[in-house]
């Protein structure tokens, strides 16, 4: 009766916090740009006087660990043009106003700290501060401030003589100070008339008297440069911002953009249902085929995947293409162990065991197959999240969240779920089965799936293999030389594509135009180029009006638009771009005032290491190789040779068809082949796991024959397909609804290279890797190592007869 009650309990708990649990995730789940609108942030670079010139590549990586700092993983970095000025772009979703500014702090942070009085006595960052470590935090109970490492004390005490004693004595700290400009000093940034630019310079006012602590040799703020107590959250922006490395040149804020979804409003709500119904669909499966058991078992599913969501949230990886295929990836894992673990119990009801010493005997069998499978999937998801950037970074953040929850729900709830409903009434369903179908005879599909393997059909399967794999290694190189040498290996998606961009800034009392589609009629009636059809992709229109010193009204206007790279080669497009620059140079001109007007035309960089092809194949290869290591330790080196054999020649001939086919390359390519490699992984799991478990209990693992390991190999292969059917299925009907709902390009390659994929390996792997195994396995003998040799041998006690052997009892001594 009590265990009837503990089942209740619990059962009761996990449907309420399934329930409870779903409003935290809809309210803290963020959505990345392809499903909302988001905002672009937007700086001028400028050269240094005796400076070096703009290297978007470097300016490039030095914003993409900064974001990523800030917590922003999903982030564009653009950067337009090189040399002595050029434009950067970096576009995201943020989470609120907060996280905007913060990450314009990240971005905008650049130059050598300065210290200064209200009267303008400063002290540099190397005369002042500590170089190496500038900033640093400081935690008080629950807050943290940061503070300004000083150099000695006697900078303080330099510093101090011309701060003086006063009560509110105040320190200024500046960032890219410059002294001989003329226009930084206190006047200009805190006066009757600030100006914005200077003002924008002090990122931090701080009351001496209370706030320098000596013992530490810091300066502490209190608050923001506006008057904003800190948060955990801004005080560690604030520190990661002004320890960032330099840029090496000057970088100024320009003005923020809307961004629209890449997708249309109800693509997020088609892929939301695609996934719930992979979901229901997954339950169905699961009752049709385990019926009692099959329920229990989806419970479990709805455990993981709404912990996945619920933790995701938490950690700030957002809804994108990468956790959506981390997640179907997931739910696969969760099919594939829930399914090999019912397999385990039935073997157990056929050798005569009750349902409920069945289901504690069939779990304790499948706890190494549920590890193996989870540890392999942490693997590769380690590397994604350690080594990947912007989405391969969330793939593997989600996709390790996943590995660890499948662990632990299936070890733990799904396992006490089973043996509380095997011992209460729910028992008895299906005969005492928990309405587990037992067959006492093979079922028809599997023979017909799987001919029986001997000795001789392995060795006509390893000379069938070695000429498949041949074949698709020879078909493969030509298919990637071919395509190399004609139009590229892979067809690049619009996110890699080179693309050309325009910017133009004016600054005028003159209004030539007040709008975006007066802008562009603008541009359509004064920019004309002679056979060439100009799209204005990314069209976007800033108007900022601002006043100057004299109160006089004047408008900055931005305007930008993207070009096809290729009419960067044309002279026609530069004639055109000059005579706009003549024409707006004569409409902004004015009598009294200077115009300002700048056209700027160059190459749109994009620069995230994100979009690097050899960092993911790296990613790839790293996991495929660190897989393989792990299954080498569990399995013996005969497994790691035969999977990586077999996995190198399955992958290339995926990436072949990859780019035979010319599907988009894209930022979620990567997903694909990670998603491969997991199927891999659970095919050789359930198969070599049961195999050594028919080898223990038979208790001949180092002694088996040829003939003895052929037939428990066809064993282990008949108990195993189930569960990778069962796999193959759920990857098949999850491409096939995402592909359906969504309509996406972005999803398209990474999908349709996780469902070919899979099922080309899969039918490799179960064709040809057994045998290959039997021959590595019969074949690689090693010399068993005698440790009795390296033991030191102890030399004998030689007795001399004739010398005296005293005892430890005084006065027995014996003389001879």
């Amino acid at each position: 009766m009590r265990r009837i009650w503990a089942f209740i309990v619990m059962l009761t708990s996990i449907v309420l916090g399934l329930v409870f649990i779903t409003q935290p995730i809809v309210e803290h789940t963020a959505f990345s740009s392809e499903f909302s609108q988001g905002k672009e942030l937007v700086y001028q670079l400028s050269k240094r006087d005796g400076g070096t010139s703009i290297n978007p590549d470097s300016i490039g990586d030095n914003v993409s660990i900064r974001l990523d700092r800030a917590g922003i993983k999903n982030a564009h970095v653009e950067v337009v043009g090189s040399g002595d000025s050029a434009e950067l772009r970096v576009s995201f979703v943020p989470k609120s106003a907060v996280e905007l500014n913060e990450v314009n702090r990240q971005i905008n942070a650049t130059g050598e700290l300065s210290i200064c009085t209200s009267k303008d006595y400063c002290l540099t960052g190397k005369e002042f501060f500590d170089v190496s470590n500038p900033v640093s935090l400081r935690y008080v109970g629950g807050s943290a401030y940061p503070g300004f490492n000083i150099k000695s004390k006697i900078a303080v005490s330099t510093f101090l003589e011309q701060l003086g004693g006063e009560e509110n004595a105040t320190a200024y700290i500046w960032q890219n100070y410059d002294p001989d400009n003329g226009i930084d000093n206190y006047e200009n940034a805190f006066g009757e008339k600030p100006k914005d630019e200077v003002k924008e310079k002090v990122i931090a006012s701080i009351v001496w008297q209370g706030n320098y602590i000596e013992e530490d040799l810091r300066l502490y703020a209190t608050n923001d440069i506006e008057g904003n107590a800190f948060t955990l959250f801004t005080a560690r922006s604030f520190v990661n911002a002004y320890n960032n490395e330099d840029y090496g040149c000057n970088v100024k804020y320009l003005y923020t953009t809307k961004i629209e979804p890449t997708y249309s409003s109800s693509s997020l709500t088609m892929i939301i249902i695609a996934l719930l119904s992979i979901v229901a669909l997954i339950g169905v499966g699961l009752a049709v085929y385990n019926r009692g058991a099959g329920a229990i078992n989806f419970l479990s599913v709805l455990v993981i995947f709404a912990a996945q969501l619920l933790i995701n949230a938490y950690l700030g990886f957002e809804f994108a293409p990468a956790s959506i295929v981390a997640i179907v990836i997931t739910l696969t894992l969760a099919v594939f162990n829930l399914i090999n673990t019912n397999q385990k119990i039935k073997e157990e009801i056929k050798k005569g065991r009750t349902i409920s010493k069945a289901v504690v005997e069939g779990n304790r069998k499948s706890f190494w197959a549920i590890l193996d499978s989870s540890a392999v999937t942490f693997i590769v998801s380690l590397f994604a999240f350690l080594l990947g950037k912007g989405m391969i970074k969330t793939f593997g953040g989600t996709l390790l969240v996943g590995s660890l929850l499948t662990f632990f729900v299936l070890i733990i709830i799904n396992r006490w779920l089973m043996f509380f409903t095997a011992n209460s009434p729910l028992g008895a369903i299906g005969k005492g089965t928990l309405g587990l179908r037992v067959r006492d005879k093979e079922a028809p599909t599997s023979k017909k799936l799987v001919k029986p393997l001997t000795v001789d059909s392995a060795k006509k399967k390893r000379k069938i293999g070695l000429i498949t794999y041949g074949a698709i290694a020879l078909c493969s190189t030509a298919i990637l030389l071919g395509t190399g040498l004609t139009n590229g290996v892979f067809r690049n998606s619009d996110e890699y594509t080179s693309s050309a961009r325009l910017d133009i800034m004016t600054q005028s009392e003159n209004e030539v135009y007040e709008d975006s589609e007066s802008c562009r009629n603008f541009l359509l009636d004064k920019m004309k180029v002679d056979e060439v059809e100009l799209s204005y992709l990314d069209f976007d229109y800033q108007r900022v009006d601002k006043k100057d010193e004299y109160d006089n009204d004047y408008a900055i206007t931005y305007v930008s638009f993207k070009l096809d790279s290729e009419y960067l080669k044309d002279k026609k497009l530069d004639t055109a771009v000059n005579n706009l620059r003549t024409d707006l140079d004569y409409e902004m001109k004015t009598e009294d005032k200077d115009k300002d007007v700048k056209v700027t035309l160059g190459e749109a960089k994009v620069v995230n290491i994100e979009h690097n092809t050899s960092n993911m194949f790296l990613i790839l290869g790293l996991s495929l190789l660190f897989s393989s290591l792990y299954l080498f330790a569990r399995f013996g080196i005969s497994l790691f040779l035969s999977y990586l054999v077999s996995g190198v020649i399955g992958l290339t001939g995926i990436v072949a068809i990859f780019s035979l086919l010319m599907l988009p390359f894209n930022s979620t390519v990567a997903f694909g082949f990670l998603a491969v490699v997991q199927i891999m992984s659970f095919i050789l799991v359930s198969i070599f796991t049961k195999n050594r478990e028919i080898l223990k209990d038979r208790k001949i693992v180092k002694k088996a024959s040829v003939e003895e390991r052929a037939e428990i190999m066809d064993s282990s292969i008949r108990s195993s397909l189930p569960s990778v059917l069962s796999a193959s299925m759920s990857v098949l009907v999850s491409s096939v609804l995402l592909i359906a709902f969504s309509a996406s390009e972005t999803l398209l390659s990474s999908i349709l290279i996780f469902a070919v994929g899979s099922l080309l390996i899969a039918g490799l792997f179960f064709a040809f890797v057994p045998s290959f195994y039997l021959f590595f396995r019969t074949h690689i003998k090693f010399k068993e190592i005698n440790f009795k040799r390296f033991k030191r041998k102890k030399k004998p006690v030689q007795i001399n007869t004739n010398e005296p052997h005293e005892t430890i009892i005084m006065g027995l001594n014996d003389f001879r």
